[in-house]
């Protein structure tokens, strides 16, 4: 939990407030010293929904006598606590925490009176002081006393006072800022240094789940949080961690062919972040932490990256792509490379989901040879549900990551085109083209998403706009969802078979008894749009010249040209299902200037964007729109080149027969759709929806009997 610890001068307004907000989105907490709000209370409430914080201190009511009060106001802009000073110090529980509050001199007059039976749930105790120290003696004893109460009652201790102030004859008082831990130990002291300082406290224990190392399987299903606060307890290492995957791999990946190879260099990674984080800490939430890639993304180590091709086998990136380099950079561990529909599926119309010529047939844990996998992320999918690794990386064009993430019952976000750069990925269209995280729940999908944004001169849509983030996980914010308003557009629905309709039902009932505004049915002018795939087809050209012709000579191809006639020349491997698309591409000028392909670029924007999702989102006042799974909206998304985050929404026990030859029977998901750069906001309604419903549960895996 981010903690913002404020220093500000006395004000009549509360503008310092709102700046400090403005300028720190990632915190979670905010604190201020005694007095600070003034009359302001009904403004800060505001304050507080608006940015979704929680905030502590102390406001006035001047015709009262004592005219101090402390106060907490929580996301949504309720007031916890509002007791006059001196009163009995109140507690409260706010999203899982159970939050004291001192006000000023009450730490030295009364203390902390809180109910002994209850003394062991304490979480974090504020102390809001006035105008600050008046001497080196007072300010030793306060800080004493602070260590005293931290010690007898277990819990951490942040104090805070006003940047000036005199009181009652006595000269300008010194400022202080401090934070001692439950063991009695300093955080940080601060005198005289009143500037905001944000510390970092592992106080959201709903977020973390205690492993149970007794049990075999303890890696399956556990999440980052758990594994990390493991790791910092010395209860388990990152290489005890890439051993766990490994072990797994090895039992059951051979009934699932969702690994294409794994990293020779892993354990050796893992032992040098192990001493690193001995030596001087993590470098953040995924440090030590596991993770998958596609096989379509550059990796410069000893794994190859082939968009699961054969053309391509022998191929080793000369750099990281920008994805790979800010995951290293983030400390986590590249485990491997997962299977993939060969070319993003972007090969032959024949060709079945989760097929290359590299590395086979990726199936469905759920139901192996049975289930749908998704496309063309299926390896990440298939992974990533059967607890290969703690998170995995995906591409998508026009569902790659969706689809593949609903049909394993996974969390999976497809950003906005320019949150997370391209460079060093395998490509199909420089419009539509974006990698986005894979993971079991959305907590994970968030960190792995802030671990990957930023901007990159080598792909000119991330440095085109300034709404990136870092850090996603203060939008797990589960409250959201009494505030959101949700549209149903049914357009897509009418053809549902009756297991999958229900599941929209569902959901739908689930969201409105957690709050939310449903405005069902909302229709798009682009419903029953002739939609036209001439961007794909044109772009694929040009973008795979410009990857393949930057190899190295050894590798046998370096155009789209020359891949269709390596596979040619190798039909019995390479072309199990043909390559039509591949030659529909090279047919094309590869110079981006058909007629067909400006059409087709101007219908995306103009019909999938304004006409489509912007369009709803401001004539209904939405906030996100829903959808079923990969369907409609999952397109519809990619064409305009906006987000869309699906969370597990439950599993079919009955499915059709789809066109593509595959059963509708199985695993499903809840897609929520927004507006460009609204991740904070689908992340807010999919970790909402998550925590009401928990429709995650993880397949039941067999060793494959040839092991």
């Amino acid at each position: 939990m981010k903690i913002l610890i404020m220093q500000p001068k006395l004000e009549k307004t509360i503008a310092q407030l709102e700046a400090e907000l403005l300028s720190n989105p990632a915190v979670d907490v905010v604190i201020f010293p005694e007095g600070y709000l003034n009359e302001n209370v009904e403004q800060a409430r505001a304050l507080a929904k608006s940015y979704g914080k929680i905030l502590i201190g102390g406001y006035r009511r001047m015709n009262e006598s004592p005219k101090d009060r402390a106060i907490l106001i929580d996301r949504n802009g309720q007031v916890v606590i509002d007791r006059a000073k001196y009163s009995s110090s109140a507690c409260a529980e706010v999203e899982g925490l159970h939050i004291c509050h001192i006000l000023c001199d009450e730490m030295i007059v009364q203390g902390l009176k809180q109910d002994a039976k209850s003394a062991d749930r304490i979480d974090l105790i504020v102390h809001p002081i006035g105008v600050g120290m008046f001497s080196d003696e007072q300010f030793d004893e306060w800080i004493g006393e602070a260590r005293k109460i931290a010690i007898r009652n277990r819990s951490t201790i942040i104090g805070a006072s006003h940047a000036d102030g005199s009181y009652r004859g006595f000269e300008t008082s010194i400022p202080i800022a401090y934070c001692i831990d439950s063991s009695g130990k300093t955080v940080f002291i601060s005198r005289n240094d009143v500037n905001a300082t944000i510390i970092d406290l592992p106080l959201k224990k709903e977020l973390v789940k205690m492993l149970d190392f007794t049990r075999e399987d303890w890696i399956a299903e556990a999440d980052i949080a758990s594994l990390q606060t493991a790791m910092e307890a010395d209860e388990i290492s990152s290489v005890d961690l890439v051993k766990a995957y490994l072990k797994r791999i090895e039992k059951y990946d051979p009934r699932i062919n969702s690994i294409l190879e794994l990293n020779p260099e892993a354990l050796e990674i893992a032992k040098r972040l192990d001493q690193e984080r001995r030596e001087k800490g993590i470098r953040g939430p995924l440090h030590g932490i596991p993770i998958l890639l596609k096989d379509n993304i550059d990796t410069n180590d000893r794994m190859h990256t082939s968009a699961g091709s054969i053309t391509l086998a022998e191929s080793i990136a000369t750099r990281d792509s920008f994805v790979a380099e800010k995951l290293r950079s983030a400390g986590a561990v590249l485990l491997g490379k997962t299977n993939m529909t060969e070319w993003a599926n972007f090969m032959s119309s024949t060709m079945w989901s989760g097929y290359s010529s590299r590395g086979g047939q990726v199936l469905n844990p759920y139901g192996p040879g049975e289930l749908f996998v998704g496309g063309s992320s299926s390896g990440s999918g298939a992974a990533i549900a059967a607890s290969f690794a703690a998170a995995a990386v995906g591409t998508e064009t026009s569902g790659s990551i969706i689809s593949p993430s609903c049909q394993h019952l996974l969390v999976g976000i497809k950003p906005t085109i320019g949150l997370i750069s391209r460079s060093g990925i395998i490509p199909i269209t420089i419009s539509q083209d974006t990698a986005g995280p894979m993971a079991r729940t959305v907590s994970d999908a968030a960190i792995l998403l802030g671990a990957m944004t930023g901007k990159d001169e080598k792909d000119p849509a991330t440095i085109s706009d300034e709404r990136s983030l870092r850090d996603y996980t203060p939008f797990l914010d589960a409250d959201y969802l009494k505030q959101a308003t949700i549209g149903i557009p049914r357009y897509d629905m009418k053809d549902l078979d009756e297991a999958r309709l229900e599941i929209v039902e569902a959901a739908i009932r689930i969201l409105r008894e957690q709050g939310a505004t449903i405005v069902d049915p909302v229709s798009l002018p682009c419903d029953g749009t002739e939609w036209r795939w001439d961007v794909l087809r044109c772009e694929f050209k040009k973008a795979l010249n410009d990857y393949l012709g930057a190899l190295p000579d050894e590798v046998p191809v370096h155009s789209l040209g020359e891949v269709v006639a390596y596979n040619e020349r190798h039909s019995d491997k390479a072309l199990k299902y043909g390559q039509d698309t591949l030659i529909s591409s090279e047919e094309t000028s590869g110079t981006l200037t058909e007629q067909a392909y400006l059409d087709a670029v101007e219908q995306n924007k103009t019909m999938a964007g304004e006409k489509g999702i912007d369009y709803a989102l401001k004539e209904h006042k939405l906030d996100a729109l829903l959808f079923l799974g990969a369907e409609y909206g999952a397109d519809l998304a990619a064409r305009a080149g906006y987000p869309s985050i699906t969370v597990p929404g439950g599993f079919a026990e009955t499915g059709v027969i789809e066109p593509g030859g595959y059963t509708s029977k199985g695993p499903q998901g809840i897609t929520f759709v927004g507006k460009a750069f609204s991740e904070p906001t689908l992340i807010k309604i999919a970790y909402g929806f998550e925590q009401a419903t928990k429709h995650r549960f993880p397949p039941r895996l067999k060793e494959d009997e040839r092991t």
